[in-house]
């Protein structure tokens, strides 16, 4: 027969003392199990509350569980509804001599003791604290419930297994993508091999269907030897198997996501996308630079040049702050179908020029060519604002020459280099191709390693961590400033002397790994004569 459930009582701090005092006169307080405070999630998920209480007012009232001897009339939890009010629950509690002055901030629960694998402390589906349960824990719970009793006895209880999972997942419509490491952990490996490798299928629908979405993945790190193209090598399909048509090359599934209210599309198994970067994103759409008081004319008769467009992280931001053309260069050809994809989502004209498409740049013709390329795009009617080149950007020179020549785009005031761990091999094309009379900006994406992490923990020691956190943010300061001196004398040495170059802003994007910061460098380079007045 089933161990009866403890009660549990949930208090405010100032009850504490006067609750423990009356359950000991009583012989009533569980003494095999401490008095805790509830700090989050994991504190309750041995409970089942018993009335519609706020996980986020437990925990910021400081409440604490006290575990009682107590048990309710009936061995059945869904014999408490959650709701019935405190006060005619008072029966389920002998008298404790309990001021009722108390009873408003007593909250009653109950501690579940699994009493085979099938059985899981998890909150009552009607309670409001149920929806605080991590969802992918409780769609693999509700999944291991279903399996039929020949699988069981499972090697560990539920809640057990559940805890060796991550509760972190991320959506890009259709596509449902856990950590890499989510059935990592012992026995999990073992069980998927094994006891529900029949029931797999059943597992990645039931995913798939809870959180509407038809494809299901593990993510990897981007493999960087050897990868110049910083393609997804190691993300591993799970439902459908496969992401490509058996007898075609096209991949099955394109996914989408939304940053800032801009669209944008990738080939999972054939593009990355970093999330990290909507900092950045973030950034431009804000940029004062992009404003027509720097660029002392309408973005709209501007230029601005991605060297690097991938599926056009960054060449979007330009598109949306205005600027009335951006150029991308990409040699990913699945990256330029996702930014053509991405263009169109947002409404902007698109256009693409593979590195054997004819320009006739080197004939009479050229300024002909280049106002077919920009009338040329997916409509009659002249909209091509993004021109995307497939082809590298060793080529960009030559292009935007041929295109300004032409009068088809504005100046280049913006030029963006956004591969890591940098872009110098692209430096000398990003100086060629900013405006001479004008001039511009480059944003060159880097890495910088600043030694140890900056980030330091404050719970132990405040006096001694906060001079350490100083000296370590001081040696991390001093690196990224002497990149600063190192990409200011770089592009100096490619102007030759006959342009200016002041970097005026340095952009902390994201931490990249331990010790490592991405950083963007804002630099202005113009002619000599010329002043920037940004951030001035």
């Amino acid at each position: 027969m089933a161990q009866p459930p403890n009660i549990i009582i949930l208090t405010p701090p100032s009850a504490v003392k006067c609750l423990k005092n009356a359950l000991e006169r009583h012989d009533k307080l569980d003494k095999s199990t401490k008095i805790g405070r509830i700090r989050s999630e994991e504190d309750v998920n041995d409970l089942r509350i018993h009335d519609n209480f706020a996980l986020d007012r437990l925990i910021d009232n400081g409440y604490c569980r006290i575990p009682t001897l107590l048990h309710p009339p009936s061995t059945t939890p869904s014999s408490i509804a959650p709701e019935t009010p405190f006060s005619t629950l008072d029966n389920l509690i002998p008298s404790l001599e309990i001021p009722t002055s108390l009873f408003p901030s007593i909250h009653l629960a109950l501690r579940i003791q699994p009493s085979s694998p099938t059985e899981s402390p998890l909150l009552l589906p009607n309670s409001t604290l149920a929806t605080k349960i991590p969802r992918l824990h409780h769609a693999i719970y509700t999944f291991l419930l279903s399996l039929p009793p020949s699988t069981l006895p499972l090697p560990l209880p539920i809640p057990t297994l559940l805890s060796l999972l991550p509760t972190t997942y991320t959506i890009y419509p259709p596509l449902l993508l856990l950590p890499s490491h989510t059935f990592s952990t012992p026995p999990w490996p073992h069980l998927l091999t094994t006891t529900l490798h029949p029931h797999l299928p059943t597992l990645y629908t039931h995913l798939t269907h809870t959180f509407s979405t038809t494809h299901l993945a593990l993510s990897a790190p981007i493999p960087t030897p050897s990868n110049p193209l910083r393609l997804p090598l190691h993300l591993t399909p799970l439902f459908p198997p496969t992401f490509v048509h058996p007898t075609r090359t096209t991949p099955v599934l394109w996914a989408t996501t939304t940053q800032h209210t801009i669209h944008q599309t990738f080939a999972p198994q054939h593009t990355m996308f970093s999330r990290g970067n909507i900092r950045e994103k973030h950034r431009l759409l804000h940029l004062p630079t992009l404003s027509a008081t720097h660029l002392r004319t309408s973005p709209a008769r501007t230029t601005a040049v991605d060297l690097f467009v991938g599926i056009g992280y960054f060449a979007f931001c330009y598109l949306k702050r205005g600027v009335g053309h951006v150029l991308g260069w990409e040699l990913n050809g699945w990256s330029v179908e996702g930014a053509r994809r991405g263009a169109g989502a947002n409404g902007w004209g698109v256009r693409i020029v593979r590195d054997d498409d004819e320009d006739d740049s080197s004939s009479s013709s050229s300024s002909n060519t280049g106002t077919k390329l920009i009338d040329d795009g997916d409509d009659d009617d002249d909209d091509t604002r993004l021109l995307l080149f497939h082809e590298s950007n060793i080529h960009a020179t030559r292009r935007v020459r041929c295109l300004r020549a032409s009068g088809a785009i504005g100046p280049v005031r913006h030029v963006n280099l956004g591969l890591l761990p940098h872009a110098r091999e692209a430096w000398g094309v990003a100086v060629e191709v900013v405006d001479e009379r004008e001039g511009g900006w480059l944003h060159l994406h880097e890495n910088v390693g600043v030694g140890e992490k900056e980030e330091v923990e404050s719970t132990k020691g405040e006096e001694k961590i906060g001079i350490e956190g100083r000296k370590r943010k001081g040696a991390g300061e001093k690196a990224i400033s002497q990149r600063k001196e190192e990409v200011v004398r770089g592009l100096e040495d490619l102007a030759g002397g006959t342009r200016a170059v002041q970097c005026e802003h340095v952009e902390r994007v994201k931490t990249f790994a331990p010790g490592v910061v991405h950083c963007v460098f804002d630099v202005w380079i113009g002619s000599v004569e010329s002043v920037s007045h940004y951030y001035h």
